[in-house]
């Protein structure tokens, strides 16, 4: 097979015209290419680069007809082992591997393009234009490049299919306790199973209401429990302190209270047991109350809470069911969908034969890599498609997929709307360009060594699937892999499919996953000072210059969605109307200077920014008003809701487009995310299409397409039904339909108002973090602990990253520290939760960023947020002393706590190692006596160190720090026998500087 290079030339290399840069983190220092984000060289130095597997020195193995460079290598006798700490490592035994197996089966025409594809698949992934599935990133090539065992690469979900399950509900609810056991045992707590069932399995009804059943016995438990607790203490505190005792007739407290337990259905037994319990003295009835958390005993009593249900319909039972002639199953599909997101439906009619299996390989190509001049360059997609294709092929397996990331920013970078035809059209390009490039070298692979067994049974529907038409761009592609299947057949069932890129997208810097439509246009970034700064969306100005609007024109739409970060120009609170209240200059700069980091203005105008005196003899405000954390300083001067909202999306940005200046309101659409954007944001992209889209790609791909849909929580039965419906109708293999606030677990804030207090006391944990977090700097950061002023991080900081999964949803936790090692901010990452989700946690961490910043004691935070429980919570795998959080707020402050305040109380598995504080003490420790000098190694150690990464202890590696050195654990040498301190050799003298003993006659044997 010949490969032609398009992105490299063979002077330069892979890396020609690629600046590869040093990237402090915490594993150290990693080279990788110098645009690469801090977010995308972390995810590679904790997940992607090897460990403790790397020769300092390595020697090739000779090998009979294959090229030198590709050469397997194994470590010298001598050598040392080490990490990776260079993306080029990574990337050099990733493609390597894949052109010696191609090689190896003789897929190359020549030496000069099996250097080819190296050079070219190696620049694909440095420039972030496309990448495998993450799990390839950590295990290929380790055995070629270092002479190493591969490590294991994670399993695949584990699928129970109704056909080869007679007894499927049994064997669905054995499997799913057992995968929920492993989930308490500190594993991921993931939809770790996938079950399908057909419609016409005798246990299908079952199997579409298991969910539903399941968290209706849960609701149920959680309601019983707590009505327990309730009415049979009432019963016993009636009966011990109501007149009468326990003497029903002589007691009416007693006597309501039993009229409540048994209105209340509370058995009589119980009700006894109560009055038993008071005549023997006791003051409360300590009755088990059990919530919705995943790892508390109510969940562990339930099942179907790590699968993902699938049922398997046909097209005779989607017409039975529009004819009513459903036997209601129709109706219960839909109700189920409705309450739980499960079952997806799979429609069995719309899947070919021969493509009806699992991918065994994936990759992604960037479609924003390709766009050049507002329009896609379909030969360049077309080469890529063709290389990684082979990747995949050389990865073996029968079905591969190869599917675009990024569709939703494309549109927009190219100025057209998501749910538009010119839009399907553009996915309808791309996909066939990509799918009929992938059965090119299928074809040829066939031609090399063989078809695929599949093909000799389906040959007449895959041919039939190569001839039909296709968009222009495709046409050659797909004439030229059909004259090779006539000839040679093809080597794999399916080329092309979608599958969801996960941390993958953290680690090349993508904006949207698959097909989806984006997920915000504002995002938030670091500066150098410290602080945050909005950044629009890189496609937003690109698909405003390509709807022809001119630069000044987008500048100010940009600075719409993004704020001024100034109230110069505001149109309700300005400079001027400041100086009316009596504001002069001094005090306008101090509100300028806080802006650019405000994220609500009403936290600027607070008696730090502006001063004590001046609040209280020019603004003329009360003492307890400005000590009331809930003081709203805008509104004492008189600015009305509606001002203060103008000035706030004038200074902090709309976060959407809608409303902006010079903006056509015919454009808008072009802008349309995924769900709503920012206060006023009314518009979304909408769930028709969304499948709409998703089935125009299924109809130009060969695998499945799945289209997973979040709808609004107004959402009814019958447009479910619609939905399920139309994606029937356009082809789709697969749909999922996920209303906000279904499953249990979920709530919506639609239901509260965050000005009623009294009902947001009442609300669900979740809803009350939500509020908490929006007014985390009105009531924390500009409480009493706060600081007249911002002190602002080092421009070179130190602090850590810590990877974890909380109920099986990864997060992500950076911290950076002052040069004292105190904490300064903190960064949470959670790539799979939907947009507003991940939103209001990027809010959060702002919030308390700045909180930190103006002076507010970590423990305030952590006295206010752990313990709080809403989802995603339960186990806690990937951190060493947190085990189980009850939300993600509980874990993240937990991790903060024992890093950095030594709060061992509030971990589950106490860090090893002696603390900072304990040494040097010497024959002093633990006594009263004056403190001694720091160590100067110590010192050093502080200076050099991240306090929260080491959790404020030595390295285990080391064992004390005395007398201005380390002493490695295995060299400790005997403990002095009058104080405990450490016995210095010198001289063949044992030496102990604490308490001047000294032993002639002992020396350190």
């Amino acid at each position: 097979m010949q490969i032609e290079r398009r992105f490299t030339n063979d002077l330069g290399g892979a890396w020609d015209g690629i600046a590869f840069a040093a990237h402090r983190t915490d594993h150290g220092v990693i080279m990788a290419p110098e645009g690469w984000s801090r977010v995308a060289v972390d995810v590679l130095a904790q997940d992607v680069l090897a460990r403790g597997c790397v020769p300092d020195r390595l020697r090739a193995v000779p090998e009979d007809g294959v090229p030198e460079f590709l050469w397997s290598s194994i470590p010298c006798d001598d050598a040392v082992m080490g990490d990776e700490s260079d993306l080029r490592q990574v990337m050099d035994r990733m493609a390597g591997a894949w052109a010696r197996r191609g090689w190896k089966a003789g897929l190359f025409a020549s030496e000069d393009d099996a250097r080819a594809y190296l050079d070219e698949v190696r620049c694909m992934m440095a420039r972030q234009m496309a990448a495998p599935a993450l799990r390839e990133w950590a295990v290929t090539g380790i055995d070629w490049a270092y002479g190493a065992e591969v490590p294991d690469s994670p399993r695949a979900p584990g699928v129970t299919d109704s056909r080869d399950e007679p007894d499927l509900m049994e064997a669905l609810k054995c499997a799913d306790r057992a995968a929920a056991a492993r989930a308490r045992g500190a594993m991921t707590r993931s939809t770790s199973l996938r079950a399908i069932c057909d419609i016409d399995h005798p246990q299908a009804r079952r199997f579409i209401d298991w969910k539903l059943d399941e968290e209706r016995k849960l609701s149920a438990l959680i309601a019983g429990s707590r009505l327990h607790a309730d009415r049979l203490n009432a019963v016993l505190t009636a009966a011990r302190e109501g007149q009468g005792g326990p003497d029903m007739a002589a007691n009416p407290a007693l006597k309501a209270a039993l009229r409540d337990a048994r209105r209340a259905l509370i058995p009589e037994t119980y009700v006894q047991r109560a009055l038993d319990y008071a005549r023997q003295g006791f003051t409360a009835i300590d009755f088990p109350v059990f919530d919705a958390d995943w790892d508390g005993e109510g969940a562990a009593s339930v099942t179907g809470q790590q699968t993902d249900c699938v049922l398997r319909v046909t097209r005779d039972f989607m017409q039975a069911a529009q004819q009513g002639r459903d036997d209601g199953l129709w109706d219960r599909i839909a109700d189920a969908a409705w309450a739980t997101g499960d079952p997806a439906l799979r429609f069995q009619d719309n899947i070919p034969a021969f493509a009806g299996g699992q991918a065994s390989a994936h990759a992604h190509l960037n479609l924003m890599a390709f766009l050049q001049g507002g329009e896609v360059d379909h030969d360049a997609l077309a080469h890529a498609a063709q290389l990684w294709a082979l990747t995949l092929g050389i990865a073996g397996g029968d079905a591969i997929g190869l599917g675009p990331v990024n569709l939703g920013a494309l549109l927009i970078a190219m100025g057209i709307a998501y749910d538009s035809d010119e839009g399907r059209e553009v996915a309808a390009r791309i996909a066939s360009v990509m799918t009929g490039a992938a059965w090119v070298v299928s074809g040829r692979m066939a031609a090399d060594i063989g078809p695929c067994a599949d093909f000799a049974t389906h040959r007449a529907a895959m041919l039939r699937m190569l001839r039909a038409d296709v968009p222009s761009p495709a046409r050659a592609q797909f004439a030229q892999a059909l004259d090779l299947a006539q000839g040679h057949g093809l080597r794999h069932s399916q080329v092309t499919g979608i599958a969801p890129a996960g941390r993958l997208s953290l680690l090349m810097g993508w904006e949207t996953d698959g097909i989806d439509p984006a997920y915000a246009l504002v995002g938030f970034a670091p500066d150098p000072d410290g602080g945050h700064r909005r950044r629009i969306a890189p496609a937003v100005p690109m698909g405003l210059a390509m709807l022809g609007y001119p630069a000044d024109a987008v500048s100010r739409i940009v600075a719409h969605a993004t704020g001024h970060a100034t109230l110069a120009g505001s149109p309700a609170i300005d400079h001027a109307a400041l100086a009316g209240h009596g504001f002069g200059p001094a005090q306008i700069d101090r509100i300028e200077a806080a802006l650019p980091d405000a994220f609500d203005i009403r936290f600027v105008f607070n008696r730090w920014t502006l001063g004590q005196d001046f609040c209280r003899n020019v603004l003329g405000i009360p003492a307890d008003r400005l000590e009331d954390p809930g003081f709203d300083m805008l509104a004492h001067l008189g600015f009305s809701d509606g001002q203060i909202a103008q000035a706030n999306d004038h200074v902090c940005g709309a976060m959407t487009l809608e409303g902006a200046p010079d903006l056509d309101p015919a454009d808008l659409a072009v802008f349309d995310c995924a769900g709503t954007l920012g206060r006023q944001g009314r518009r979304r992209v909408a769930p028709e299409a969304r499948i709409r889209q998703a089935a125009t790609l299924q109809a130009h791909m060969s695998g499945p397409v799945p289209c997973e849909v979040d709808l609004p929580h107004t959402t009814t039965i019958s447009a479910m039904q619609s939905l399920f419906e139309l994606a029937d109708e356009l082809g789709l293999h697969e749909c999922r339909l996920r209303r906000e606030g279904s499953g249990l677990s979920a709530q919506s804030a639609d239901l509260f108002d965050d000005d009623d207090e009294e009902l947001l006391s009442e609300a669900p944990a979740q809803i009350r973090a939500q509020v908490v977090a929006e007014r985390v700097v009105e009531k924390i950061v500009m409480g009493d602990a706060g600081r007249t002023h911002r002190q602002k991080l080092p421009q070179r900081r130190k602090g850590y990253t810590q990877k974890a999964s909380v109920g099986g949803h990864k997060v992500y936790l950076r911290t950076g520290e002052y040069d004292d090692g105190s904490v300064g901010e903190i960064f949470i990452d959670m790539h799979k939760e939907g947009a507003g989700f991940r939103a209001m946690m990027n809010n959060f961490a702002i919030a308390v960023s700045v909180g930190l910043q103006y002076g507010v004691p970590l423990e305030e935070f952590v006295d206010a947020f752990t313990f709080t429980r809403f989802e995603p919570a339960g186990p806690v795998q990937g951190n060493d002393s947190i085990k189980n959080a009850t939300s993600i707020l509980d874990y993240v402050f937990r991790e903060l706590a024992v890093s950095y305040l030594d709060r061992t109380d509030l971990a589950h598995v106490k860090p090893e190692g002696a603390r900072f504080d304990d040494i040097g003490g010497g024959r002093d420790e633990g006594r009263r006596a004056p403190a001694r000098p720091e160590p100067k190694s110590l010192t050093m150690l502080k200076q050099i160190s991240s306090a929260g990464y080491l959790r404020k202890r030595l390295p285990q590696e080391l064992m004390v720090l005395q007398g201005g050195r380390a002493a490695l654990r295995h060299n400790q040498a005997a403990p002095c026998a009058l104080c405990g301190g450490t016995m210095n050799d010198v001289g063949g003298v044992s030496h102990c500087e604490h308490c001047e003993d000294r032993d002639q006659g002992r020396s350190s044997r």
